[in-house]
């Protein structure tokens, strides 16, 4: 199986699914990952990938509650929480509490019995009080609320009375 000739390769049609991946992907890195996609040359692995392949499969048939919405690109996040002084936006919290509320649902399905082969994967740790701790502090279209933080009140407050 080491020597797959490129014309074997286009001929089971990899280039094809390969572009169907990439239109359907849902975030940055899962477009560059499938851009960059290549055969699987060792049966281990494939067999593997195989395996994981048909548990998705079979999740889809049993209608299991997977959430497929378009993820945008944590590492850009997850480098400014790093950061001390630097904040996020409220676009940028809204795409961190997208993130954290669908790994926390994926870890909930992932750990149900019918995906004991998916213990492997790595999800970032989601506590459920960080989703309502954002919830609190923003409004549904996550805008910063007015009663965000005392401070924040006392001056909407002195800016009513300005006005």
């Amino acid at each position: 199986m080491q020597n797959l000739s490129i014309d074997t390769i286009r001929n089971v049609g990899f280039d094809k699914i390969q572009k169907t991946l990439i239109k359907f992907s849902n975030s940055k890195t899962n477009y560059a990952y499938f851009e960059n996609l290549s055969p699987i040359k060792e049966f281990d692995t494939l067999a593997n990938h195989l395996s994981l392949s048909d548990i998705i499969y079979q999740a889809i048939i049993r209608k299991d509650n997977i959430d497929i919405s378009k993820v945008e690109d944590m590492n850009k996040i997850m480098t400014k929480i790093n950061i001390k002084g630097t904040y996020l936006s409220e676009d940028e919290f809204k795409d961190l509490y997208n993130i954290l509320e669908i790994n926390h649902k994926l870890k909930n399905i992932l750990s149900s019995p019918n995906f004991k082969d998916w213990k492997s994967i790595q999800l970032v740790y989601t506590n459920k009080r960080w989703l309502q701790l954002i919830k609190e502090k923003f409004d549904n279209d996550f805008h910063i609320k007015s009663k965000a933080s005392k401070n924040l009140k006392k001056l909407y407050k002195d800016k009513k009375t300005i006005e």
